[in-house]
């Protein structure tokens, strides 16, 4: 079955999910989530982090930090 990576947080099978959360689900799950922004798919070979390092990556440039505005 798919495995993703949840964007933003999700129930599904009546259990919450947060962000960075990896799931494994059924092919038309996958594709919806996908479709919806709510996942991305799992990178075969990637070590994952917490959900709070993974507020702080910039998924259009992972390797890039987000910049927190100057006050």
């Amino acid at each position: 079955m798919p495995q993703l990576v949840l964007l933003k947080p999700h129930t599904h099978a009546g259990k919450t999910f947060q962000v960075g959360a990896r799931l494994e689900v059924d092919a038309p799950t996958f594709e919806w989530l996908l479709a919806q922004g709510i996942a991305r798919p799992e990178p075969s070979n990637q070590k994952f982090v917490s959900s709070t390092e993974t507020a702080a990556v910039n998924l259009s440039h992972p390797s890039k930090p987000i910049k927190e505005p100057k006050p």
